[in-house]
């Protein structure tokens, strides 16, 4: 079951921040144990094709390092982050909801084919981009007792939870930073470009998506951090909500592991694969 944040105490004006978290709370690629900032640099850790010169995601390094932080719970990287690891969803509940999560651990292997073709397409980007992600990193967490399947937690986590952290970086160029509510929540990518300035945010990755809400925050990130700002007057007991992005519903569900219970504007319904098989082929 998801949480709700709710506010305490009321907020009787608009563009009133809520919420300020640091960059100093972040975590990125660039804060994750040091032997896991090894294998961005040059290739992957795994045999076979450990030639390659691929550079592994920041998704992976950051599931790679959370995934850490479940095996050793009582190292003293593990304490220091136990207060926000407590509050993730656990593997049982986030696999309940997520579909890669059937398809990888046998629940349900053939759920590709009960879906429609948007969020097929989807789930057969994850299942690769977590198939390369785990063959690049198993090497260094198996010392550590972490399999596949704890390993897909993690990853599945980061994938809910991430955001697009688009500022500067000094293993980037310069980058624009954006509103959360136009898609600065990590869904998918590649192991380059806009993918690779993910960050995790301890709180912020507490709230929850509503795709039209009258009572929407606004989310940015900003030189001093990441902010969470009103824009309308909030009385006490108001939950917190955010939009990840002009998501439609096929992506909500395989990203996020949930439909929205409101209205979606930004939700299709492609019908190419029901038309198109009906053109002759001059019309094609």
């Amino acid at each position: 079951m998801p949480l709700n944040t709710n506010l305490t105490n009321p907020f009787p004006q608009p563009n009133e921040t809520i919420l300020h978290i640091s960059p100093s709370c972040f975590r990125t690629a660039d804060t994750a144990r040091p032997r896991l900032r090894k294998l961005t640099s040059s290739s992957f850790a795994g045999g076979g094709s450990s030639s390659s010169n691929i550079s592994l995601s920041s998704h992976a390094i950051l599931a790679a390092d959370l995934a850490l932080d479940f095996a050793k719970p009582n190292s003293p990287r593990s304490q220091r982050n136990a207060p926000w690891t407590a509050v993730l969803p656990s593997q049982e509940d986030l696999f309940s909801c997520l579909p890669l999560a059937w398809a990888e651990t046998g629940v349900w292997p053939d759920i590709e084919s009960y879906l429609p073709p948007a969020a097929r397409k989807i789930l057969s980007r994850q299942r690769g981009e977590f198939s390369t992600d785990w063959d690049g990193v198993k090497d260094v967490l198996e010392k550590d007792g972490v399999t596949r399947e704890a390993y897909l937690h993690a990853w599945g986590l980061v994938n809910t939870r991430s955001f697009y952290w688009h500022v500067h970086h000094p293993r980037h160029h310069h980058h624009h930073q954006h509103l959360h509510g136009d898609d600065s929540h990590h869904h998918g990518g590649t192991s380059s470009g806009r993918e690779d300035r993910i960050c995790l945010q301890p709180l912020a990755d507490l709230l929850n998506h509503s795709p039209s809400s009258p009572h929407l925050c606004t989310a940015t990130f900003t030189s001093t951090g990441f902010h969470v700002r009103t824009t309308t007057p909030l009385p006490e007991g108001s939950e917190i909500l955010v939009r990840y992005g002009r998501h439609a519903n096929d992506a909500l569900l395989v990203e996020y592991g949930f439909l929205p219970s409101d209205l979606n504007p930004w939700d299709e319904t492609p019908l190419d694969d029901a038309v198109i098989p009906l053109f002759n082929s001059q019309l094609k």
